[in-house]
């Protein structure tokens, strides 16, 4: 069960966050047909800035109601600098019902120095989501994670 959810509103009534408190495990490993489309990192260069920001090791919550209809949900997520290493950075989005998502994200100054993921918002049901980004970094657990719950 997931602990409470921490967040404030930004000026602009997008919610962030930096609680870390809580964690979901990877869901089971599914085959490739269930796996969405990514979105090119071409069209992400070109996006404006993102929708949403997560602080690192973060968690967001969202209204259903406040996803974009048919079109892409741009998250910003916070990684450090040295993290980042090559672009794009492999990503794995992970639902509690067992759906996976392996797309990628990258480096944008829209995005205020942080990774921008695009999701697309039709993929995205109401639920709890592990979100998995694969570092550049030289240790042994390279990888960064974050919490999106849809309501």
């Amino acid at each position: 069960m997931m602990g409470s959810l921490q967040g404030a509103e930004d000026a602009e009534g997008r919610v962030t966050s930096d609680s870390a408190s809580d964690s979901i495990p990877p869901g089971p490993a599914t085959n490739s047909s269930s796996h969405a489309p990514a979105i090119s990192s071409r069209a992400r260069l070109d996006h404006p800035a993102p929708d949403y920001r997560i602080a690192e090791s973060g968690r967001l919550a969202l209204e259903a109601t406040s996803l974009p209809e048919g079109g892409v949900l741009a998250l910003g997520l916070a990684l450090a600098e040295e993290a980042g290493g090559v672009e794009p950075l492999a990503v794995r989005v992970v639902s509690v019902d067992g759906r996976v998502l392996d797309t990628t994200a990258v480096r944008t100054d829209a995005a205020g120095g942080d990774v921008q993921l695009e999701i697309d918002a039709d993929w995205l049901q109401p639920g709890n989501y592990m979100i998995q980004i694969k570092t550049a970094e030289k240790v042994a657990f390279p990888l960064r994670r974050y919490v999106l719950e849809v309501r």
